[in-house]
């Protein structure tokens, strides 16, 4: 029997040999195979390369104002975005409470409205429905844009005189795409008369709300049994709510509702999401916040966790920020900065205004 004494360092020689093939191996495959010059490269760009086909022709008994545009896209001002490599964001998740169909009561002040997250074409025959089936006649105001005005409904008030009430609901869209806002006014008088006067508020609140918690419910109860209607088509359905770019290239929030609604909707929008509200200086338009689920900009490398620097004591924590806005042009301006410190990428004012954007309502 013949033994053989090979020396320790051999190994550790073949050792380093082999794991040096193997990692020179594994850098060169990914390019080799998934590189812009790979066997299977990337397709994040593809898009840029997709065909624009040509306007759809209709026949010439059809009119093209018959036809609107229910998710119009906005013109997309070229010269404001930065030159650099694009990166397709991730589309972000759908939190339960936006889910289609979901139907809620919202108050401001002495306002109240029912918010539904479908489009008006199909909440329209909902609450074509709820009228039906409780015998109340109506008619459909088209030249109003979106108005529903009951007959009047005869009963006997607490002095055992007849009264008559008249109902008008009106159906907008909401702040966010593909949503719907239902408003209603009441109006009384002791004989049914058609030169009426509707003011701003309804006669009886009491009635306005008890006729918004009937439909609410009802729209809820059969959020199964959507259609669509054509007779809402006319109704401007164009979300309230845009992600826009100043002169200087900085990302806004411009949200078209009046002041009061729109401060409102901010500060029940960071509620919704991860910042918590630490102040407010509401005649400078300021929200002071926190986010509390702070994720770092960039994710550490495993030679920058070795070698990172330590951390200085005292030093002022990275998530604070300021949500700043002005009230110009009918709408409310929202920007984000960071309450000290450095500025904020243009890619983390981006993230950070898509959260609030898609919980403002």
């Amino acid at each position: 029997m013949i033994f053989f004494k090979i020396n320790e360092s051999f190994f550790i020689f073949l050792w380093k040999n082999t794991l040096s093939i193997f990692f020179i191996f594994v850098l060169s495959s990914c390019g080799t195979l998934f590189g812009d010059e790979g066997i299977f490269p990337p397709r994040s760009y593809d898009y840029l390369n997709a065909n624009e086909e040509e306007n759809l022709k209709l026949p010439n008994n059809f009119s093209i104002k018959d036809i609107n545009d229910l998710y119009p896209i906005p013109d997309l001002e070229t010269n404001k975005l930065k030159s650099d490599r694009f990166v397709v964001p991730r589309v972000a998740a759908i939190s339960p409470s936006s889910e289609k169909g979901s139907v809620l009561l919202q108050r401001l002040n002495k306002n109240q409205w029912i918010l539904v997250n479908s489009p008006i074409g199909q909440v329209w025959p909902l609450i074509a429905g709820f009228l039906d089936s409780n015998k109340i006649n109506y008619v459909w105001l088209e030249d109003s844009k979106g108005v529903i005005e009951t007959e009047w409904l005869s009963h006997d008030n607490k002095k055992t005189e007849i009264v008559h009430d008249k109902y008008r609901i009106a159906l907008s869209s909401g702040v966010q795409n593909a949503t719907t806002e239902i408003r209603v006014k009441h109006v009384q008088a002791v004989k049914p008369n058609d030169n009426i006067t509707w003011n701003i508020h309804s006669f009886d609140k009491e009635k306005e709300k008890d006729m918004l918690n009937l439909i609410a419910e009802s729209i809820a109860n059969n959020t199964s049994m959507f259609s669509y209607s054509l007779l809402a088509r006319g109704v401007t359905s164009s979300s309230k709510v845009s992600l826009l770019f100043n002169d200087i290239n900085e990302p806004y929030i411009f949200l078209e509702l009046p002041y009061e609604r729109s401060w409102a909707s901010l500060g029940l929008a960071l509620q919704k999401t991860s910042f918590r509200v630490d102040d407010l200086d509401r005649s400078k338009g300021i929200y002071f916040v926190t986010l509390l689920d702070y994720k770092k900009e960039k994710k550490e490398s495993f030679l920058s966790r070795i070698f990172k620097r330590k951390k200085v004591e005292n030093e002022l924590p990275k998530n604070n920020f300021e949500i700043f806005t002005d009230y110009v042009d009918g709408g409310l301006l929202i920007q984000v900065r960071r309450s000290s410190g450095s500025s904020l990428s243009y890619e983390h004012q981006l993230d950070l205004l898509r959260t609030i954007k898609n919980k403002l309502s």
